[in-house]
């Protein structure tokens, strides 16, 4: 299984002029390195190629639509060893499982994915605002902007 976090130690050393005041100070602190990730299979890493987000006009369900361009749970038979059942959603602030309501594949023929499209909602206010710093972590780790959608 793929380590999540990595432990880095720091040490960061002062020194004053030499006078009657002088001191060295040794300060040690821990720096916790997260990835943000997306997994079907944990500790496998996917990759997106896009996110929606939308709401319904009438009943304001917020709904978050990933779009990946590869699904490595899917590759050599791993969704079969592994039944797939959760996106699990990974950041500094720890795990995010939520059960898709919707899955969708498109293939450009028999054998090749063109595109898969993962949906979920999200039904609390408290929901919506941890899953939208996840994908603004998501975004600025992995170069995505948000824009406007085009009508």
């Amino acid at each position: 299984m793929q380590e999540r976090s990595q432990t880095l130690e720091w040490v960061n050393i002062q020194s004053d002029r030499p006078d009657k005041n002088a001191t060295i100070r040794e300060t040690f602190r821990r720096v916790r390195l997260v990835s943000v990730s997306i997994q079907f299979i944990k500790g496998l890493d996917e990759e997106l190629g896009g996110i929606s987000l939308r709401k319904g006009r009438n009943s304001g369900t917020k709904t978050v639509v990933l779009f990946f361009e590869r699904v490595q749970a899917m590759e050599k038979g791993r969704s079969f060893i592994n039944k797939i059942e959760t996106l699990n959603l990974y950041d500094e602030e720890g795990e995010i499982t939520v059960i898709p309501n919707g899955m969708k594949f498109q293939f450009v023929d028999d054998d090749n994915l063109s595109q898969a499209e993962c949906s979920f909602e999200v039904t609390s206010d408290e929901s919506w605002e941890r899953v939208m710093r996840f994908l603004h972590r998501y975004a600025d780790a992995h170069g995505f902007e948000f824009q406007e959608p085009k009508v």
